[in-house]
């Protein structure tokens, strides 16, 4: 059965987090002043987890990253624009 479920995604230059095998992300906002993603994951694989690593930037801040990235998404937020790109190892 797959199911949509969140993620918190801290402030630090890059950000490690533990998602199921084969988690698709699908959406990267705001919800109460913390930023977030959506990941749409198989409940099957809820024990089966590899690490996964984002960072998250603004608008004018250096990206300072030695792998490749790929932008998950980009949100505003109190007059901010926030930029989420996953790690590729």
């Amino acid at each position: 059965m797959k199911k949509v479920f969140k993620y918190r995604v801290s402030y630090q230059n890059v950000v490690c987090l533990q998602l199921p095998k084969g988690a698709q992300v699908i959406y990267f906002d705001a919800q109460n002043g913390m930023p977030y993603i959506w990941a749409l994951i198989d409940t099957e694989m809820l024990t089966d987890l590899e690490d996964r690593c984002f960072l998250l930037s603004f608008t004018g801040l250096a990206i300072e990253v030695d792998k490749p990235i790929s932008h998950v998404g980009s949100c505003q937020f109190q007059g901010d624009a926030w930029h989420l790109f996953e790690v590729k190892s």
